[in-house]
């Protein structure tokens, strides 16, 4: 049966976001832009998992699950909350079992792909169990010594959560109890520990890598000379799907472990060339021959094994394996030669499992970048100091994929269209030539794009944007202006760049300003800005996030040509950049 998601939302952006996040999906996507709308829907056909915002035109989110919750035919259907908030959310929900997770926004693809996945395993896990064969007798790979401890381990963590449980009783009311205790008890913190208990006892036992003839075939397989390895990443990625790409080179194989299209884990089977310049304590040499061994017969990190026999912290193991993994694969990226092959559902280690974390592969592109940056380059690309860049198209959605350093952000935010290579080193208080490599970087990564030169007074008009984007407001609105006419340039502020300051260095003939956001200071800056004279044709919007009649009155006092709610129509806005 096709597994059916309902988005309760009104935002169009998000809703876009959802429907293109699920392409090439088994899910069934459905929408209600309204809480009375998303509750019929529910009732009327029960969704495998719902996707619910927390702001609704006619009600709260806890409002909803209150209403689903009220009825036998909603009552068991899973939800995940969005909220911008979501830890200060969490309380509103804690009565609703059937709140099983919470995503903030803005959120990737890969993330809420993988939320509603794992969620809906979950709560089908009862109907697997009842259809799926019982394992042969002796399929277990654990001894009787290694159950009798397990057990031992999970008692001594649990001890102190069963002894809660008479105090817990009077709390219980009308609940269902599994669904009461387990919530009480079976804590994100305690699972944690559990794991670490477990982690070392359990050793290869549940470690080891599905075998060649498991079943899973490579999909497909080739040489790096005809596919860059940058480029096969990529398009796995926009596959979003789960697998592993193993890639051969001259002594050393490197494998990649890909969840719903994101690289979770990157290892090799060579313990020497993945622990350099990890710092380590003193190691028994029999420890450490084992570790190794491990990594070279399955790809297991040497970190890994040695955190089973208590030899490594283990709290420590994540960022290593992270950092370790990064650098394998940035390294791989200049390779030219090699093989490679994908396969596609193959099944992960417990160690891939247990430890994953996303690296952004636009931001590996960056760290590259970095180390091998090649100054023929940068001259032949910038050609002079007179060069002119501008945000690339997408930019606000971009950007959001990268760790930038703080010099990297403060030649961004003098990036404008207008302003020269030189005179932006000279802003930025930075030597010219690390400028025009940090330019040249945030170029071949697709951030910054060049601009043809203009004459002076023949500048595009420029629309500015002051809003912090949690729900992507500004890249459709970006598209939406282009398309009324693409000579406009629109250019997002970042949020740490004051507004007036913004507007008096290159003044724009509309400013958009999230004036939820910025609070008091919204009204401050309009005030300002109708100050200046050379600014008179200037046209000032101020966008809230919720209605607010009262707000709304003092910021067109303060000097707003037009005060909007979001979502904003275009048809809203095109009478002032006509004007």
């Amino acid at each position: 049966m096709t597994p059916r998601l309902l988005v309760i939302d009104d935002s169009p952006t998000i809703r876009k976001l959802v429907e293109l996040s699920f392409n090439n999906t088994e899910w069934l996507v459905e929408f209600a832009a309204t809480g009375r709308d998303g509750v019929d829907r529910a009732r009327a056909r029960p969704p495998s998992v719902i996707l619910l915002d927390f702001i609704l035109p006619d009600m709260r989110g806890s409002d909803v699950c209150e209403r689903l919750n009220a009825d036998p035919r909603s009552a068991e259907t899973p939800i995940i909350v969005m909220s911008a908030k979501q830890d200060d959310v969490r309380e509103l929900f804690a009565g609703f079992a059937s709140v099983a997770d919470f995503v903030g926004k803005p959120f990737t693809a890969g993330d809420i792909v993988a939320r509603v996945n794992r969620l809906f395993l979950r709560t089908r896990a009862p109907e697997r169990a009842s259809i799926e064969p019982a394992p042969a007798a002796g399929a277990s790979r654990l001894s009787y010594a290694q159950k009798e401890a397990a057990a031992q381990a999970i008692y001594t963590r649990l001890r102190p959560q069963l002894a809660l449980i008479p105090e817990l009783m009077k709390d219980l009311g009308n609940a269902p109890p599994a669904t009461f205790f387990a919530r009480k008890l079976l804590t994100p913190r305690l699972i944690e520990g559990l794991f670490d208990a477990l982690l070392p006892l359990l050793g290869d036992a549940v470690n080891q890598p599905a075998s060649d003839d498991g079943g899973t075939a490579s999909l497909f397989e080739g040489r790096l000379g005809s596919v860059p390895l940058f480029e096969l990443l990529t398009f796995l990625s926009a596959t979003r799907k789960s697998g592993e790409l193993r890639v051969e080179f001259s002594g050393y194989v490197l494998s990649a472990y890909f969840k719903s299209g994101e690289v979770v884990f990157v290892t090799c089977n060579d313990p020497e060339r993945y622990a350099r310049g990890a710092s380590l304590d003193a190691i028994r040499p029999e420890l450490w021959a084992r570790a190794e061994s491990a990594q070279r017969s399955t790809g297991k990190p040497v970190f890994v094994t040695l955190a089973e026999v208590s030899a490594f912290e283990t709290s420590e193991l994540a960022p290593l394996l992270e950092r370790q993994g990064r650098r394998l694969l940035i390294e791989a990226l200049g390779s030219v030669q090699g093989t490679f092959a994908w396969r596609e559902g193959a099944t992960a280690p417990l160690w891939v499992e247990a430890f994953p974390r996303p690296l952004s592969l636009p931001g590996l592109a960056l760290d590259r970048l970095r180390q091998s940056t090649v100054w023929s380059d940068v001259e032949r690309s910038l050609s002079g100091p007179d060069a002119l860049f501008e945000r690339a198209e997408g930019f606000s959605r971009k950007v959001q994929k990268f760790a930038l350093s703080e010099n990297e952000r403060r030649v961004l935010a003098l990036v404008d269209g207008d302003c020269r290579l030189a005179e932006i080193a000279e802003r930025a208080d930075l030597p010219e030539r690390e400028i025009w490599e940090i330019v040249y970087r945030l170029a071949e990564v697709g951030l910054l794009a060049r601009r043809d030169s203009r004459e002076p007074g023949d500048a595009a008009p420029l629309v500015l944007i002051a809003d912090p984007d949690v729900d992507r407001f500004v890249e459709p609105l970006r598209v939406l202006l282009h398309e009324f006419d693409r000579r406009l340039r629109v250019v997002a502020l970042p949020p740490e760049q004051p507004v007036v300051e913004a507007v008096r260095r290159d003044p724009p003939k509309l400013l958009i300003v999230n004036a939820s956001a910025l609070g008091n200071d919204a009204a401050r800056a309009a005030e300002t800005v109708r100050a200046m004279p050379e600014l008179g044709e200037l046209r000032l919007v101020a966008v809230l996030e919720a209605p607010a009649a009262e707000q709304a009155g003092r910021l067109t006092t303060a000097g707003y040509d037009a005060v909007f709610t979001k979502p904003i129509a275009f048809s809203d806005l095109e009478p002032l950049l006509e004007a």
